[in-house]
């Protein structure tokens, strides 16, 4: 075993080594990831000051473009340096999460985010999915730690940051009523959507902003499909360079031994680790759903797995502790 010292020496000598690799890539790239979402976010982003609706821009994504707006003002330099801030802050917050559920070799959650292949390849860009990945971590790393209150905070927010913040809003909801369905924690929840919602309506004077103003339904009634439809397993085929071969194969296990873990004592004693993979699961199924069926304007971008790339860590990682635990 590793002394703590060492060990996060170590864990700061691996970030500094991926952070100057891709500064240098920054440097040489002639473009960025995400083609022309990442140009449309970041000018949304960066003018913003100057007209500042745009800040609840619903395609640009509110909550990235308040976020992300200083960083703009430097160009697609600053979004760059924002993203690595959301992959190592991703990698920290992991660590941390792991620590929380008492995995062994929890550093392996920090190492297996810094390096996660889809996190890595869009660094340079200007999208919001890193952004939203930090968030829906620290969403997590506040429950786990049962601060509920502020957890469910964070996820009413979600929504605002990417669309499919609905769908991890869902399972937090859900998790909320049946560990901690106090008050004040409801509350928490729809503060988020509340006080955008209210701020829209003032704005376009469209008193459900939420619905009526969100590019995702109105595409879907529209009736238009630009991408087309792909295979249900499309993001499962395209595992091996979103997460890695090695995290898919630890991402079964995990599952298998999490199933009999319930089986045997319950949800209550595996509630934090049941938590992680219903958002992981929710997402990823979530996705995988509207592209097969062609809805919601999906085009099959694989891009979307960043935001629960760092949950994939935190499965391996217990994946990987369940093993050592067994064989040693």
């Amino acid at each position: 075993m590793l002394k703590k010292s060492t060990e996060i020496q170590l864990l700061a000598f691996l970030t500094a080594v991926v952070v100057a690799f891709l500064s240098y890539l920054n440097v040489v790239s002639p473009g960025v990831e995400g083609g022309m979402d990442s140009y449309n976010h970041y000018l949304i982003a960066k003018n913003s000051w100057q007209n500042p609706t745009l800040l609840l821009d619903y395609w640009g994504k509110p909550i990235y473009n308040i976020l992300a707006s200083p960083f703009a003002q430097f160009g697609l330099n600053g979004l760059f340096i924002l993203n690595v801030l959301c992959l190592v802050g991703c990698a920290v917050l992991s660590y941390k999460i792991a620590k929380i559920l008492n995995l062994k070799h929890n550093y392996l959650a920090y190492i297996l985010t810094l390096l996660s292949p889809i996190f890595l390849d869009n660094t340079i860009s200007g999208l919001t999915e890193p952004l939203c990945a930090i968030l829906v971590l620290l969403c997590i790393f506040l429950l786990v730690q049962e601060n509920y209150s502020a957890g469910a905070l964070i996820a009413g927010f979600l929504p605002f940051a990417r669309s499919e913040g609905f769908v991890v809003l869902g399972v937090v909801i859900v998790f909320i009523l049946w560990k901690a369905p106090k008050i004040k924690n409801l509350i928490s929840l729809a503060v988020g959507p509340l006080i955008f919602n209210i701020i829209g309506w003032i704005i376009t004077r469209q008193p459900f902003w939420i619905i009526t103003e969100n590019p995702y339904i109105n595409f879907e009634l529209s009736g238009n499909n630009i991408c087309g439809s792909g295979g249900l397993f499309h993001y499962v085929w395209a595992g091996h360079y979103t997460f890695g071969l090695l995290t898919n194969v630890l991402l079964v296990i995990a599952g298998v031994i999490l199933l009999l873990k319930v089986v045997k004592n319950g949800f209550k004693q595996n509630a934090n680790l049941a938590l992680i993979f219903a958002v992981f699961a929710a997402y990823f199924a979530a996705h995988s759903f509207i592209w097969w069926q062609g809805m919601m304007g999906s085009c099959g971008y694989i891009r979307v797995m960043v935001v629960i790339a760092p949950l994939g860590a935190i499965i391996a990682n217990f994946a990987i502790s369940e093993l050592y635990i067994k064989v040693w």
